[in-house]
């Protein structure tokens, strides 16, 4: 989990507020979730479509299940930040048909649970729109990132939630993806008015897709 400390470290980022619940691929029944989802069982499916195009490619398709690679994927647990815990997905992949390089998609859900110094972000099932800080989505292809943060509109649907191992943690996302310009200093995750680095929002990608994660071991650790 060498990533782990990075994505407990962004996951301190502030929220922004709550939005109306969008339909997906599951159906709610009397406030109960019946799950027809139909993807991997543990892992997600994205469609995203760029503007421009990157590189030669203007559409990525990508359904993958992460089961064989959950220990390297995920991030879920209280290191350096005990006893809040936080969660987030990290895929790099390699030789994806039509793009150079690689292409990485991340799913950051940030503090799932509270503590008296951490503030949850995602804590409970419902919509939250896209914002400032966790939960986010981001994209990068040909080495340009596409960013929920980044002032696009949509939002992630979190249609099943849990903390426990083994757990299923799912939903569905859609909206746009702002292209972040990077510099010689880092770009906040929570911009002051949450519009991308370069001021313009003329290059983005707009995704749908579905998550469907089962909570891996929890990793534990020291913090406030």
């Amino acid at each position: 989990m060498r990533w782990a400390a990075l994505c407990f470290a962004i996951a301190l980022g502030a929220a922004c507020g709550d939005a109306a619940p969008q339909g997906g691929s599951y159906t709610i029944v009397n406030d109960v979730v019946e799950d027809t989802y139909t993807g991997p069982a543990n892992g997600y499916t994205l469609k995203a479509t760029f503007s421009p195009a990157v590189g030669e490619s203007k559409t990525l398709e990508l359904v993958h299940d992460l089961s064989a690679k959950a220990a390297t994927v995920f991030a879920f647990g209280s290191t350096h930040i005990g006893p809040a815990v936080a969660f987030a997905m990290k895929e790099t992949n390699y030789g994806v048909t039509g793009f150079v390089g690689t292409v990485i998609v991340e799913m950051n859900f940030g503090i799932v649970v509270a503590s008296s110094t951490y503030k949850a972000q995602t804590d409970h099932a419902d919509s939250y729109p896209f914002g400032c800080g966790p939960p986010l989505l981001k994209l990068t292809v040909h080495s340009h990132e596409y960013a929920s943060t980044c002032g696009g509109a949509g939002q992630i649907a979190v249609e099943s939630f849990t903390v426990s191992e083994g757990g299923l943690f799912s939903g569905t996302f859609s909206g746009r993806l702002v292209e972040r310009i990077k510099s010689s200093d880092l770009c906040s995750e929570c911009e002051a008015t949450c519009q991308p680095c370069d001021g313009t929002a003329s290059k983005y990608a707009d995704v749908e897709g579905t998550f469907h994660f089962v909570l891996p071991t929890k990793a534990d650790g020291g913090g406030g």
